[in-house]
């Protein structure tokens, strides 16, 4: 087949096609760098040749299809997927699109992967029963705490025990007294009771004149 660097290509017309290592433009192009060569074997200060990017018209035809692939890779990152395979994903560290962060599949769609498939044959067989039905009794507290209508009952497994006497109070149980009921029922009482009182004089009160001075005196002793 004919080549232009094998020199077997022949045509009266100008090279339509230039390929893209001999274009100017590109990194590490062949032809700058001979240029170069040729210009420090003759002593020049400096190449005159061509620069890329340097008063020249246009975008050369290396730094143009670099531009053009880079813009078409990138906007296939962005889009997580290529316009040549649908549905083709491409996992990073950083992205914009929180789909595509590996650390967030391990936490998410990734974490089935690791779930264990094991069963074991060595249980005890009274404990996996008394499990089970922990859950469903578990499960019914769940409704009955859920429920806004009061009509579920609530599960006596999950009841708090109270002390007897606070959860069923006895009728004939009096109400804690003050200090001052105390003492009414202190003084009252049949062993502390007086009929009478004397005083260093000699003489004796009545029961009704010491009952009218207690209203006055009530916490007298």
């Amino acid at each position: 087949m004919a080549s232009r660097s094998a020199g077997t290509l022949l045509t009266e017309f100008n090279a339509a096609y230039v390929p893209p290592g001999l274009m100017p433009g590109r990194e590490g192009d062949p032809a700058i760098i001979e240029a170069l060569r040729r210009s420090q074997q003759k002593g020049r200060g400096r190449y005159q040749g061509h620069v890329p990017s340097v008063a020249f018209f246009g975008s050369p035809y290396g730094t143009t299809t670099l531009k053009y692939f880079q813009d078409q890779r990138h906007a296939a990152l962005e889009k997580s997927h290529t316009p040549f395979s649908k549905g083709g994903h491409f996992p990073t560290l950083f992205s914009s699109n929180p789909d595509l962060v590996l650390s967030k599949r391990s936490h998410t769609r990734d974490c089935w992967l690791h779930t264990p498939v094991y069963t074991h044959f060595n249980l005890d067989s009274d404990r996996s029963a008394q499990l089970a039905g922990f859950y469903q009794i578990a499960q019914q507290h769940r409704k009955y705490y859920l429920d806004k209508t009061g009509m579920v009952p609530r599960v006596p497994y999950f009841v708090l025990p109270v002390k007897e006497w606070e959860r069923y109070p006895l009728p004939t149980d009096l109400p804690p007294l003050t200090p001052e009921k105390k003492w009414h029922l202190l003084r009252v009482s049949p062993e502390n009771l007086k009929t009478y009182q004397m005083f260093p004089s000699g003489k004796r009160v009545s029961p009704h004149e010491r009952q009218k001075r207690d209203r006055y005196f009530e916490f007298r002793a």
